[in-house]
């Protein structure tokens, strides 16, 4: 619990340059690139400042933290398209951005965030999209979508490999992923989360989900999805390594206030979805009343729909 967080990222598949960065990560000589010199001035004999350009030195302590940085894959499943596309460095994250040192690849990590070209995201947290299994051609629907990482990562498996330049591959293109967030303001941020992944397979709304309406198409019949995310709001205990203050709060009553809630979401979503499609439910809490109560629960809501169903046939 005192072990601080690693700074983990993913690849992301969809980008055009994505095989290209993955040689870079392995070039033996990759991290040496960033060490940060220093600048000092030349003197002549009499100890003023010459016009001559500047001779840069290295800190023997500043080039030992750069050579001690090691970027590796993470194997956080045996799933073969994640083989190689998860890493981890060895170094927390905190001292990644806070550390003078570290400045010249710590912009590096920013630049290829910000180009799409990989995601920054805690391992855990990674894993909900994973069992999703999202396929090209789906139309997904992530409830509780802010701040969009989880989002992101369903997009970016969605258009895994993806010709973005081939004009009949966009026009055959039949597949979106649906965002949401009741929060208004949350949902406005996703905009910038997603919108480096350049793509138009996603729409981003602003809606109670356990209160979203039923759509209905025009020949009729109800608009379901084929899979669902519910990464529902909760009491978030189990990140008291990340936010080590909510010891000082936290109390099992917290679950209480949010079942109700969590349930109806989840719910609301079992009615979206298709025969044969997939829900996901995560939270960010180790309470039962959270998770295993909950599943009870929606397994025998379940078996009371196949037998009413049935005794209806």
């Amino acid at each position: 619990m005192r072990e601080k967080l690693p700074c983990v990222f993913r690849i992301n598949p969809s980008n055009t340059f994505y095989k290209q960065y993955k040689q870079i990560l392995n070039e033996s000589n990759f991290i040496m690139k960033f060490q940060k010199e220093e600048e000092s001035n030349n003197y002549n004999d009499n100890n003023q400042i010459e016009d001559s350009p500047k001779i840069t030195k290295i800190k023997p302590e500043e080039k030992m933290l750069i050579e001690s940085i090691k970027i590796k894959p993470f194997n956080l499943c045996n799933t073969p398209k994640l083989h190689n596309m998860i890493y981890n460095i060895n170094i927390p994250r905190f001292d990644l951005k806070r550390n003078n040192s570290l400045a010249n690849f710590h912009n590096f990590v920013q630049k290829s965030v910000a180009s799409g070209l990989i995601s920054r995201q805690e391992a855990v947290s990674m894993i909900p999209p994973i069992l999703t299994e999202v396929m090209p051609g789906e139309i997904i629907f992530d409830t509780c979508a802010a701040p969009g990482s989880k989002t992101a990562q369903l997009l970016e498996e969605f258009y895994r490999d993806f010709n973005f330049f081939d004009t009949k591959s966009i026009i055959n293109d039949k597949g979106v992923i649906l965002a949401n967030d009741n929060n208004p303001k949350r949902a406005y941020m996703m905009c910038f989360q997603l919108k480096r992944l350049n793509t138009a397979g996603m729409m981003i709304i602003s809606h109670d989900a356990q209160h979203f309406p039923t759509i209905i198409k025009s020949n009729g019949e109800k608009f379901l999805f084929d899979k669902i995310l519910c990464d529902v709001p909760c009491s978030s205990d189990a990140v008291m390594r990340k936010l080590p203050q909510k010891w000082k709060t936290w109390s099992p009553k917290d679950s209480f206030s949010l079942h109700r809630l969590q349930l109806q979401i989840v719910k609301r979503a079992v009615n979206l979805l298709k025969e044969g499609g997939r829900l996901v439910y995560s939270t960010c809490s180790l309470n039962p009343i959270e998770v295993i109560f909950l599943y009870f629960y929606l397994s025998s809501f379940l078996f009371f729909l196949i037998f009413y169903f049935r005794m209806k046939l």
